[in-house]
C-alpha cells in the first residue's frame, strides 16, 4: 500500500467519523451532528523524505519527526510547527526539504459549506526548530481545483520549488494544477500539467511528472514546467531501484541510499492483517531493513475483521444486491482489465468484494480498462459484485468538456438520453436482465460550485436520468461531493430521487474498517436510510494485499451492487445451482448424485437462490445438510427460490438424480427449449 510520500488525502469538510462500519439496514443515527474521534492508538505513517544519507523526516499521524541518524533509525526529535492543530481539522498535507535545514509544508483547513480547503505555507530554516507561517491564496474563491486529493511538494534549493495540488475525483480522471515558486515560497506563479501527480525536477527546467493511477502517461518539460510532452518510451522516472513486494514510494537521497515504505496486507477466514514498514537500503536497493520509528515501533501491527463476514449480500432485485462491506474503484490505465488471477488473489485475500465499473459516457477516460460481459461472468464467479458507472455530462458551470446544458428542460432530456445510453451499454455487459431491467447505475458527477441556475440545470438532468432507469425498471444513484456537488439537492425532485447516493468524502488514506456512510458533511443522516448510501473515503493510493498492488479509491458500501448472470448452464443431467437470484453471481454445475453437506455443494453456506435444470435431471435441496429440515424437488427452472417453501439462501444438502422419461423420450430440443 502506499500514502502519498509528499502528501496525502483531502479531509473534506473538517469533520472526523465517530461511526464504526455500517451492517446491512442499520438505522440512521439520532444526531447528524459528528464529535471528533480520539487520537489512534498506532498513528500511521503518513509520508517521509531521506534527504541526505544521515538526515530525514517521517509525518507519524500529525506529527512530524527529524532524524539526523538515518543509517541508524533514530534517535528522533519531534520538529511539528507548534500553531499546528489549533482546529482540529487542520492538516499536514506535504513536507519537503532541500537540505537538513531548509524546509517547508503545506496545511489545509475548511473554510466554507462548498468544502474547498485554506492553504498556509510553513517554511523553516534551522530544521524546524522555528517555523514561520502564511496564508497561501493559491486558488481564486470558489475555483474547483482548490478541492485537493492530494498535494505534492519539491524543493531543489532554497528558493525554487514546485507544488502540485491534485484534484479530488473518480478516479476516472487526473486533474492537477502545477504552482512553481523562485523565492523559496513568498509567490507562487500557476501553471499548467496535463494529469495530477508529483513532479519530479532534476533541475530548474528538467522535470517529469506521473501519477500511479496513470502509469504508463508519463509527461517531461524542459523548460520549468511551462509545458509538457508526453513520453512514448517509457515511464521517465524508470531505473528505480528493485524492490520487495508491497515496497512504495522510495525516496532515495543519493543511488545508493534511500527510504520506502513496505506494507503488507492478507485476509483469511474472515480476519484480516495489515503490516506497514518504513524501510531502508545502503545499495541501491538490493537489501532493505527495517527503521525505527519515532515511537519506537520496526512495524505498524493493525488486526482487523474482514467488514464483508458479518452477513452474506442479500437480492434486491433483478440483478441487484444489497452489499453490506468495501469496494474499490480503479480506471486500471492499460486499456485491458486486471488479469483474473489477479482478481482471484484479490476477491480472496483482500477486504474488498465490490469493483467499480466505468462503463461508459462522454467523460469516461479512453484507456480505462474495457471489460466485456464474458469477463464480468468471470469476476461473479470469484465473488465479485460490481458498481457500474457512467461517466457522462458534467455540471455546466464548470471547465469540463462535455457539460449539461444550463436550460432545465433541455438538461432534464439530456438526462433521459444518458439513461438510455447507459442502460444500453449496461445489457451489452450482462448487466441487466434481457428486457434491460435490474440493474443499477450510477452517475459520475464532479464538484462543482455553482449558482441557483446551475444547480437547477443539474438537478433537471439528474430527474430526467432517474426517472429514465425507473421507466426502464432499474436503480438509480448518483455519486459526488456533497459539499459543492449538493446531493442534497437531489433529495427534492419527486418522484425522480435518485435510489442511491454515493458521496466522496475522504478522511483516510488507505483502507480502514471504520469508515461509515453516516455524519458526513452536507448530507443531512435523514437522508438516504434505507441501505442507500455509499461512500469513497479514500482517494487515488496503493494498496497490497497478499503481493498483489493495486492504485485503488476505497469506499465503505451499504446499498444496491449489481451481479450479472452467471455463466452454468447445464447440459444433460445436470442442474446448475446460483446464488442470487435470476440465475446471477456464482454458480455451480452439478451432475448426479449426493451432496450432503454446505462445502460438498461448492458455493457460499446458505446461498442458493435459483436453479436451473438440465434436460434429464431433477433436484432435492433440504434445509439442513445431511437432507434434513424442509426439502423441496425441482424439475424446471426457478428463478427465484424465494417464492418457494424452500426458500432463497437456505439450502445445505442436495440430491442430484436423472429423470430417465426425459432421457429417453423428450427430444433434446425440446427439452432444451423447456428449460431455457
Amino acid at each position: 500500500m502506499k500514502r502519498l510520500t509528499h502528501g496525502f488525502e483531502l479531509f473534506l469538510g473538517g469533520l472526523v467519523l465517530l461511526a464504526s462500519f455500517a451492517p446491512l439496514n442499520v438505522a440512521r443515527p439520532a444526531s447528524a451532528t459528528a464529535a471528533p474521534a480520539a487520537a489512534p492508538d498506532a498513528p500511521s505513517l503518513q509520508a517521509f523524505q531521506l534527504v541526505t544519507p544521515d538526515s530525514g523526516w517521517v509525518l507519524l499521524g500529525q506529527r512530524l519527526y527529524w532524524t539526523d541518524s538515518a543509517a541508524a533509525g533514530g534517535p528522533w526529535a519531534e520538529i511539528t510547527p507548534p500553531d499546528l492543530g489549533s482546529s482540529s481539522a487542520d492538516l499536514i498535507r506535504a513536507v519537503a526539504f532541500s537540505d537538513p535545514q531548509r524546509g517547508w509544508l503545506i496545511t489545509t483547513s475548511p473554510t466554507d459549506g462548498v468544502g474547498l480547503p485554506t492553504y498556509h505555507l510553513a517554511r523553516t530554516s534551522d530544521t524546524g526548530r522555528t517555523w514561520q507561517t502564511t496564508p497561501n491564496d493559491l486558488f481564486a474563491p470558489g475555483d474547483g481545483m482548490a478541492l485537493a486529493g492530494a498535494v505534492f511538494l519539491q524543493f531543489l534549493d532554497a528558493r525554487t520549488g514546485w507544488l502540485v495540488v491534485k484534484r479530488a475525483t473518480s478516479s476516472n480522471f487526473s486533474l492537477g494544477t502545477l504552482f512553481k515558486t523562485t523565492d523559496g515560497g513568498d509567490t507562487w506563479t500557476r501553471l499548467s500539467i496535463p494529469i495530477g501527480g508529483p513532479v519530479h525536477f532534476t533541475s530548474e527546467q528538467n522535470g517529469s511528472i506521473e501519477d500511479s493511477a496513470r502509469s504508463n502517461e508519463p509527461y517531461t518539460t524542459h523548460d520549468g514546467g511551462q509545458t509538457w510532452t508526453l513520453e512514448s518510451g517509457g515511464n521517465p522516472t524508470a531505473g528505480s531501484p528493485p524492490g520487495l513486494p508491497g515496497l512504495s514510494q522510495v525516496s532515495m537521497a543519493t543511488p545508493q541510499a534511500g527510504w520506502a515504505e513496505r506494507e503488507q496486507g492478507n485476509c483469511q477466514a474472515q480476519a484480516c492483517a495489515l503490516s506497514t514498514q518504513l524501510v531502508a537500503t545502503a545499495d541501491g536497493g538490493q537489501t532493505w531493513a527495517p527503521v525505527t520509528l519515532p515511537d519506537g515501533r520496526k512495524s505498524i501491527q493493525q488486526a482487523f475483521n474482514a467488514p464483508s463476514a458479518p452477513a452474506a449480500p442479500q437480492s434486491a432485485g433483478g440483478l441487484t444486491v444489497t452489499f453490506g462491506g468495501a469496494g474499490f474503484d480503479a480506471c486500471f490505465d492499460q486499456g485491458v482489465p486486471p488479469a483474473l488471477a489477479d482478481m482471484q488473489n484479490w476477491v480472496a485475500n483482500s477486504p474488498y468484494r465490490v469493483w467499480n465499473l466505468y462503463i461508459g459516457g462522454e467523460m469516461r477516460f479512453s484507456r480505462c480498462a474495457a471489460v466485456d460481459a464474458s469477463y464480468l461472468q468471470e469476476l461473479a464467479q470469484q465473488g465479485w459484485l460490481f458498481i457500474p458507472t457512467w461517466v457522462g455530462l458534467q455540471a455546466p458551470c464548470t471547465n469540463f468538456a462535455h457539460r449539461i446544458d444550463p436550460n432545465p428542460t433541455t438538461a432534464y432530456s439530456q438526462g433521459i438520453v444518458e439513461a438510455d445510453q447507459a442502460v444500453a451499454t449496461a445489457s451489452s455487459l450482462g448487466l441487466t436482465l434481457p428486457d434491460n431491467s435490474g440493474t443499477v447505475i450510477y452517475f459520475d458527477l464532479e464538484y462543482y460550485v455553482g449558482d441557483q441556475g446551475c444547480r437547477a440545470a443539474t438537478k433537471a438532468f439528474i430527474s430526467g436520468w432517474t426517472g429514465e432507469l425507473h421507466a426502464k425498471g432499474d436503480q438509480a444513484g448518483v455519486y459526488g461531493a456533497p459539499c459543492g456537488g449538493y446531493l442534497e439537492d437531489f433529495a427534492s425532485t419527486p418522484p425522480n430521487v435518485p435510489d442511491m447516493v454515493w458521496p466522496a468524502v475522504y478522511s483516510f488514506s488507505e483502507y480502514d474498517p471504520s469508515a461509515s456512510v453516516w455524519n458526513l458533511p452536507c448530507l443531512d443522516n435523514s437522508l438516504w436510510v434505507n441501505a442507500q448510501r455509499m461512500r469513497q473515503y479514500a482517494g487515488g493510493h496503493d494498496e497490497t494485499w497478499n503481493g498483489l498492488t493495486y492504485n485503488i479509491d476505497s469506499d465503505v458500501i451499504t446499498a444496491s451492487v449489481a451481479t450479472v448472470v452467471g455463466n452454468c448452464l447445464p447440459s444433460i443431467n445436470q442442474v446448475a445451482l446460483f446464488v442470487y437470484p435470476n440465475f446471477a453471481g456464482q454458480c455451480v454445475l452439478k451432475t448426479t448424485g449426493l451432496y450432503s453437506n454446505t462445502a460438498s455443494l461448492s458455493l457460499p453456506p446458505k446461498s442458493i437462490s435459483s436453479v436451473r435444470v438440465g434436460p434429464g435431471a431433477s433436484v432435492r435441496l433440504c434445509r439442513g445438510e445431511f437432507y434434513a429440515g424442509v426439502c423441496q424437488n425441482f424439475t424446471t427452472d426457478d428463478p427465484n427460490l424465494s417464492h418457494d417453501l424452500l426458500g432463497a439462501d437456505q439450502a445445505s444438502s442436495a440430491v442430484v438424480q436423472t429423470v430417465f422419461a426425459y432421457q429417453l423420450w423428450v427430444p433434446t430440443v425440446s427439452a432444451v427449449q423447456a428449460n431455457p
